[in-house]
């Protein structure tokens, strides 16, 4: 018996020896601390970059952030509104809350939540077009705001070791810790959010620069199939355009000032939706919100296409990198809104303009 636990062990000590390792880069990672502790780092300024692989809870970093910056600034809306950045802008108290809302009801949701002192002066609503989506209206709708931290789970250990084993990540390169960084998503991938809270894609923005349109083939997928995000419909969702007009109704009352964008689609994705004569809502969406916006004296702008880009500046097809917006931002600074005179175009023009190799990502 003693021979076989022996055995046994000896048999076993490679693989505790490995999972003590992993436990040494959940740890050292910084995937366990506190969700507060990530947003003290984003206040302090010495946050690089929070991206947690296990347990992330987005809305309740954006929401706590936002909450204690009390940025003039505020940019709100999904994964798609990420990548506005505090450099494209000469207003100094900025905070991208993207990730904020994950639906149409939830932008009042999270405004209204916010203490009176720390409401922005001037809030970017980045609107994705499936919220006008009845079909997507009807079964994602959410009843609450996700603020509260979200528990580390017993296979937490078991989850490194799936991920170093789909090489995810290096467990060399992440037995010491790196300044500034939270989460192991972040610290072994490079995906995370800075501390003015836009998104970092990491090594996503280098997958297929040379074919980009191989990323591109489940959203193709789902459009062909009705699915998901890109579920087919007519016109536009009558609750969710009433959820925007309750939205700035209350930012009228609260003193809010407002503008309004409809985010980008890569172009073959843009045109594929066009051609199937399946999206209706998607033609009159534009000139509904127009005019809803104008009610309140607002401006609403269609950027569904952005002109001069292509396919390679695009993440999936309906994710555009830091180009994509960058570019939206300098159509916008001509136009009257809310935001015109709080653009920077010139550092804007000064980053694209900077020879860089990776056209999702500005230097």
């Amino acid at each position: 018996m003693k021979r076989f636990l022996k055995v046994t062990a000896l048999f076993l000590l490679p693989i505790a020896l490995l999972y003590l390792l992993f436990g040494i880069v959940l740890l050292n990672s910084r995937e366990l601390a506190p969700l507060d502790d990530v947003v003290a780092a984003a206040m302090d300024g010495s946050l690089q970059r929070y991206g947690s692989a296990y347990h992330e809870n987005i809305q309740a970093f954006k929401y706590r952030t936002a909450v204690q910056k009390q940025a003039k600034l505020l940019v709100l809306g999904t994964s798609r509104s990420m990548q506005l950045r505090a450099a494209f802008f000469s207003e100094p108290s900025f905070f991208n809350a993207g990730g904020g809302a994950r639906d149409i009801y939830d932008y009042e949701r999270f405004l209204r939540a916010m203490p009176e002192q720390s409401r922005p002066d001037t809030v970017v609503l980045v609107l994705d077009q499936n919220m006008f989506n009845e079909t997507w209206c009807a079964e994602n709708a959410t009843q609450e705001l996700q603020l509260m931290d979200i528990p580390v789970k017993k296979d937490a250990l078991l989850r490194v070791g799936a991920s170093y084993g789909n090489r995810k990540f290096s467990l060399l390169d992440n037995l010491r810790s790196k300044p500034g960084v939270y989460g192991l998503a972040a610290a072994g991938r490079g995906s995370g959010f800075s501390a003015d809270g836009s998104y970092h894609y990491g090594e996503v923005a280098e997958k297929s620069l040379d074919e980009p349109e191989a990323l591109f083939a489940d959203t193709m997928r789902d459009i062909d199939f009705s699915r998901a995000r890109f579920a087919w419909g007519e016109a536009p969702s009558e609750r969710a355009l009433e959820a925007t007009r309750s939205l700035l109704a209350f930012c009228e009352e609260a003193g809010i000032d407002v503008v309004g964008i409809l985010p980008p689609f890569a172009p073959s994705v843009a045109q594929k939706m066009a051609d199937s004569g399946h999206y209706g809502y998607l033609a009159q969406l534009p000139d509904a919100l127009e005019e809803l916006f104008a009610e309140y004296g607002k401006k609403c702008y269609n950027y569904g296409s952005v002109e001069g880009t292509t396919a390679v500046q695009y993440l999936d097809g309906y994710h555009g990198g830091d180009e994509v917006y960058a570019t939206l931002l300098l159509d916008l600074a001509a136009r009257p809104s809310a935001i015109s005179g709080q653009i920077n175009t010139a550092e804007i023009h000064n980053l694209l303009e900077t020879p860089h190799p990776n056209p999702r990502v500005l230097p």
